[in-house]
């Protein structure tokens, strides 16, 4: 039922003998969630203490913690009900946490556009990308005034800017180096941002955004392949690949070209790589 736990058998917690110790081991792990039926949202994860409290909100700097939409004490998975006007951030927080790992669908179910949120890939730390971080359009020009309103909610602009309308066919092009210089620090704010806003910019922004966060190359590979079916375009890794190719025939390492190519100071490589998993401000 909408909002309410499974039927599921209770599992072992910490109050029935477990050994995770409350505020120290992390209470939840391995949250994921599906919702791809209309006004719900199906949440799995792994814990080791119960009850796991569900809250929701617009924005993932927006959850609202007063109650929760749903309560488990067992099992590992839950469906709740969730506002199918716009995206929604669910939050997990289990036995003796304040706070748990939030959790979205990719795709912000913007109608006339495809909007899709980059939270959620790991770093090679272990540490997730932000949800509600970075986001990217096919096209907002075919965004509705409620599409549109929506993305005002969450605090971007909805026209994309012409510059970043422009691919990048070599990044190791002066040109385009100073353009993603300029980005990587525009990505580096405090609130979420565009990381590209039309598809006429390519790949690229994603394959820079996601790999000088340190996502490894191949969940990077994945994350474009999954945006390239979900644009309706062909699947194909040569985005990801011959890109870095030339990073690495030229400068050596990506992180030489992030420090020589862009010309980033290491102050600014690291308030990149702390905002890429900062929750953004509302």
């Amino acid at each position: 039922t909408p909002g309410r736990p499974e039927a599921l058998p209770r599992a072992p917690s910490v109050t029935a003998g477990g050994t995770a110790l409350s505020g120290a081991s992390p209470g939840v792990l391995g949250a994921r969630v599906d919702c791809s039926a209309p006004g719900t949202c199906t949440l799995t994860w792994e814990t080791a203490r119960f009850p796991v409290r569900v809250y929701a909100g617009p924005t993932p700097a927006a959850v609202d913690r007063t109650a929760p939409v749903a309560v488990a004490t067992g099992g590992d998975t839950i469906t709740v009900a969730v506002d199918p006007s716009g995206p929604t951030y669910l939050e997990l927080v289990a036995d003796g946490d304040d706070r748990g790992p939030v959790v979205a669908a990719r795709d912000l179910g913007l109608p006339g556009a495809v909007v899709r949120d980059l939270g959620g890939y790991r770093v090679r730390s272990g540490t997730p990308v932000a949800w509600g971080r970075w986001l990217v359009a096919d096209d907002l020009t075919r965004l509705g005034p409620d599409g549109r309103s929506r993305l005002a909610a969450l605090g971007v602009p909805t026209v994309c800017p012409t510059a970043d309308a422009t691919p990048v066919t070599d990044p190791t092009r002066r040109t385009a180096r100073r353009r993603d210089a300029a980005r990587i620090r525009r990505w580096s704010s405090d609130r979420t941002t565009w990381v590209r806003c039309a598809d006429a910019a390519g790949d690229w922004p994603v394959v820079l955004a996601l790999t000088a966060a340190g996502v490894p190359r191949e969940t990077v590979v994945a994350a474009v392949l999954s945006l390239q079916t979900a644009e309706g375009r062909t699947p194909d890794r040569r985005a990801v690949d011959r890109a870095l190719e030339r990073i690495v025939a030229r400068y050596g390492s990506f992180r030489r070209y992030l420090a020589v190519g862009l010309g980033l100071s290491a102050a600014e490589r690291d308030q990149f790589a702390a905002a890429a998993v900062t929750t953004p401000a509302r």
